[in-house]
């Protein structure tokens, strides 16, 4: 019998970063015969709430409710996901913190934040140019794009951020340990103890996303903390955390008694994450195994 493989971290089209529509990523994880998916944009339920009715058909498996939502443990940015919690309650939570004008109050702190942060580099940029108001964009990859237009600007940032949007949003922008880069969410996005308990309330299994995406460093020190706030598991398989680093995770998870998922992190419009489970070009696969003990029931 064929190994039954799951995705549980998949983005849209509703995803300001992706860019597929419901469709056509349930046509997708059906060719790939998954047994269990979850589309998990960023902060919203939308997918679920306009398309999922009218396409869920399409897929054969089993279709579980998610969302990826951005948090912090202590100051510290990380994303939570939730899954097969009550979509209705938690369309109504996000609202508190994502909604479109919370998302343009966001937006707008973290630009003026960056170029702030020109002045007092004396970098060259347009503050006219129109890209600084589009909130369909990360702050820090406009940033990025608009200081790289003028050559002297280059010497005056680090070589590695300057070169990779992912480090500089990772290991300097959302970096506690950054001190001039660092933006302090802790007053935007929810706590991850509240956010944890409001997901239980909805009736819905709450994990954390990518634990090596972040400073890793402090990987240790996040998974202790969610650990004693009662998370219920980990993504212990995602591309920023194969080889050794997917068995520190499962070895955590086993020995904490945590449950185990992972996804792709599809986006569709990174280099790295072009592919869904089952396909071809994917660099590893997540068995059904992985997730019976939590999600056999739903």
């Amino acid at each position: 019998m064929k190994e039954q493989l799951v995705d549980l971290h998949i983005h849209s089209k509703y995803s300001f970063d992706g860019i597929l529509e419901i469709d056509e990523l349930l046509t997708k994880a059906e060719k790939n015969k998954l047994s269990y998916f979850s589309i998990t944009d960023h902060n919203t339920t939308d997918a679920y709430k306009n398309d999922i009715p009218k396409f869920q058909k399409i897929f054969s498996g089993k279709l579980i409710p998610g969302v990826e939502i951005n948090a912090h443990i202590d100051g510290i940015p990380v994303e939570i996901l939730s899954y097969n919690h009550d979509i209705n309650g938690m369309e109504k939570y996000l609202q508190t913190y994502f909604s479109d004008e919370k998302k343009r109050e966001t937006h707008k702190k973290k630009i003026d934040f960056l170029f702030a942060k020109a002045d007092e580099l004396k970098l060259e940029y347009d503050k006219n140019t129109p890209a600084i108001n589009d909130i369909k964009i990360y702050p820090s990859i406009t940033f990025l794009n608009e200081i790289k237009k003028y050559p002297n600007n280059k010497n005056k940032i680090p070589q590695e951020a300057w070169d990779d949007q992912g480090i500089f949003y990772r290991q300097y922008f959302t970096n506690p340990d950054n001190e001039f880069w660092f933006f302090d969410i802790s007053t935007i996005y929810p706590d991850s103890n509240e956010l944890i308990k409001k997901i239980h309330q909805l009736n819905g299994f709450a994990f954390l996303a990518h634990p090596f995406e972040y400073n890793n460093k402090k990987t240790i020190i996040l998974l202790d903390k969610v650990s004693k706030q009662k998370i219920d598991g980990i993504e212990c398989y995602h591309l920023s955390s194969q080889r050794e680093k997917n068995k520190f995770l499962t070895d955590y998870a086993s020995s904490h008694k945590l449950s185990m998922s992972g996804g792709s992190d599809f986006h569709g419009t990174f280099k790295a994450r072009l592919n869904i489970i089952g396909d071809k070009d994917m660099s590893f696969k997540i068995s059904q195994n992985v997730i019976t003990n939590w999600a056999k029931n739903i």
